[in-house]
């Protein structure tokens, strides 16, 4: 028969009781995390924002470096349009658009690259959209190039310009494939490719 005091003890403080249960229930869970010191642990989605900040590595990149040259190729072949003979012309308007809109486009995405609003805009199809355009201006060089080639007998700077063309050409086909690349492998725009736990069978 248990003793008057232990009962009362029992009754008196219920508190002390349930402090001593939750700490038990502590180590014990502690026990087992120090088990698997060494198991991975899947990392909190969406607890790190993604801010919008200034980072010139992209252009340290693969895609960075593409993009750098395509605005700099951009640049050269407006130059040659504009000081060419018939500046005016069709054929050159037509190259002039080509480059002129490369120019803007290339540029405006190479800011939200280096800037991370590519990052932040995940919901965006990024690659898509780049693949579809570096795909068409791929095909748009090779017409101007080709118009302005073509009388480049005429006039040096057409020669030139045709020149400029076909290295747009080969700059955007190569960032075609870079897009067409990552796209296919699963790899997003900018940022890390989200890693899925491996589970071992057994």
């Amino acid at each position: 028969m248990a003793s008057p005091n232990f009962q009362v003890t029992l009754t008196a403080d219920p508190q002390m009781a349930m402090q001593g249960m939750q700490a038990m229930q502590g180590m014990q869970g502690g026990m087992q995390q120090s088990q698997y010191p060494g198991a991975p642990t899947q990392p909190q989605e969406g607890k790190i924002p993604i801010k919008i900040h200034f980072d010139s590595s992209y252009v340290r990149t693969t895609p960075g470096i593409i993009k750098v040259l395509e605005i700099l190729n951009n640049i050269i072949g407006m130059i040659c349009i504009m000081v060419s003979k018939c500046s005016y012309c069709s054929n050159s308007n037509w190259f002039n658009f080509v480059a002129s809109t490369g120019l803007t486009v290339t540029g405006l995405l190479l800011v939200l690259y280096l800037t991370h609003i590519v990052e932040k805009l995940k919901f965006f199809p990024w690659l898509a959209v780049e693949l579809l355009y570096c795909a068409t201006w791929t095909l748009f060089y090779m017409i101007a190039a080709l118009v302005v080639a073509v009388k480049g007998g005429r006039d040096d700077a057409w020669a030139a310009a045709g020149f400029f063309g076909f290295v747009g050409a080969i700059l955007y086909a190569a960032d075609c494939y870079t897009k067409y690349k990552s796209w296919r492998d699963g790899v997003p725009a900018q940022g890390e490719k989200p890693v899925s736990p491996n589970y071992a069978a057994y």
